[in-house]
């Protein structure tokens, strides 16, 4: 988790008769293995950087296709970005980098230091490179903008706002505040920095009887079993907490497509592999390749999904899906009934999950997203997401805040009028 550093203003079309032996290009599907492997290797690299990742979106109907746009220097990936299509009415769309993109962000190198400007003029080229590349996708797909949810952590403004064209938005997919626990330490250490409420209800659900299982992923009716039982407790959250899940088949293609090799459903991961590959991929690819290369000391280079359900006396009372990818796990979604509240099953589970990152190697337990802290809060108006920070806040962790959505407009009368649409929303 390292702070990154970006000095000084730059014109996004000045002078950039550098790095001449770049080029951007369209990776094809058939070399996806390479732009995993480099997102793997890359220290800002995410699970939303990934091919599967990529594939997983590409099965969502309201999005359905992605692209990789690589920066190579010598047939060399040095830089990049995962684009994902975000379907908009009168056959429009916008492009979105999530967790991207990957370009020279001067990450704690240390023979940068005295050579600032000299980064500042690699990010801009690297990042005009991307847009050209970026504008060809737009124009045959009619997209309006394209989102970039840069993988740094704060700073007082995004870097890519000193570039020409970038507009700041507040709607950015990302939570731009999380809180993460540091699990390089022993579970009695990590214990300990929670906070005493935390523990305690976490020892309350084990003396309950509460019972942890992980789906078997591999097994197509148990998954689908469970995934409805996951689904049936997450409608009955959404309705006490006032707001609206993804369908069913969403969570369903996450399982599926972010899945071990050995562990992906049988009866479905081919068929999956191949409806992915063929939306949005050259005709000469025929299907997307997948691996398994592990990372040593790092966790795992494929990213991975599971599902944890909490159970009382045989019945489904709370659960929760939890991303592994490198040395980083991410709590998703989560679900409780208003049944059997007071046994604080979620604790349980949190702390299952919690123990079983650190298991697989990961150095990070992520909440993916708390409310904005008090000195960064714009009103008095309680924030929507103060019930569920209060509730993550019981597990310690310290709070990390990412720098801010931008936004690049292709077509800027559309992109003023969509502004204005989702503004008066």
């Amino acid at each position: 988790m390292q702070r990154v550093r970006f000095l000084g203003q730059v014109q996004f079309f000045g002078n950039c008769d550098i790095l001449p032996s770049m080029r951007a290009r369209i990776l094809d599907k058939s070399e996806e293995d390479r732009w995993g492997e480099f997102v793997a290797e890359h220290p800002l690299g995410t699970i939303h950087q990934t091919p599967r990742w990529g594939r997983f979106q590409a099965k969502i109907p309201s999005r359905g296709k992605y692209w990789i746009i690589v920066l190579e220097e010598d047939e060399k990936i040095v830089g990049g970005t995962i684009l994902i299509r975000q379907k908009l009415p009168g056959k429009y769309c916008w492009l979105y980098a999530s967790r991207g993109p990957l370009v020279d962000y001067d990450v704690g190198n240390p023979t940068k230091e005295a050579k600032d400007e000299e980064a500042n003029e690699d990010f801009k080229f690297q990042t005009r490179k991307l847009l050209e590349k970026a504008g060809e996708i737009a124009k045959k797909e009619k997209a309006i903008f394209m989102r970039v949810d840069p993988p740094i952590h704060s700073l007082d403004q995004s870097p890519f706002l000193s570039l020409t064209g970038f507009k700041k938005t507040k709607f950015g997919f990302h939570p731009e505040h999380t809180l993460i626990i540091d699990l390089t330490g022993s579970e009695d250490e990590i214990l300990g920095q929670m906070k005493p409420k935390g523990r305690y209800n976490i020892r309350l659900a084990e003396k309950k009887g509460i019972k942890i299982e992980k789906t078997d992923s591999q097994d197509p009716d148990a998954l689908k079993k469970d995934l409805d039982d996951f689904y049936r407790i997450l409608r009955e959250t959404t309705k006490r907490d006032k707001f609206s899940p993804h369908n069913k088949d969403y969570y369903m293609h996450m399982m599926e497509t972010l899945c071990e090799e050995d562990e992906c459903p049988k009866a479905s991961s081919a068929t999956s592999t191949a409806s992915a590959t063929t939306s949005a991929t050259s005709p000469s690819s025929a299907t997307a390749p997948s691996s398994q290369k592990s990372v040593p000391g790092n966790g795992f280079a494929s990213p991975v999904t599971r599902l944890y359900l909490a159970k009382h006396e045989g019945k489904t009372i709370a659960g929760i899906i939890v991303t592994f990818y490198k040395d980083t796990a991410i709590y998703y979604y989560g679900a409780s009934s208003n049944e059997h509240r007071n046994l604080m099953a979620p604790y349980l589970l949190q702390w299952h999950a919690i123990k079983e990152a650190k298991n697989r190697g990961c150095k990070y337990y992520d909440f993916l997203g708390i409310a904005p802290p008090e000195n960064a809060a714009s009103s008095s108006k309680p924030h929507p997401w103060q019930g569920v920070t209060a509730f993550k806040k019981k597990f310690g962790g310290t709070a990390v805040s990412y720098s801010p959505a931008t936004e690049y407009p292709f077509k800027k009368l559309l992109y003023f009028i969509y502004t204005l649409y989702k503004k008066s929303r």
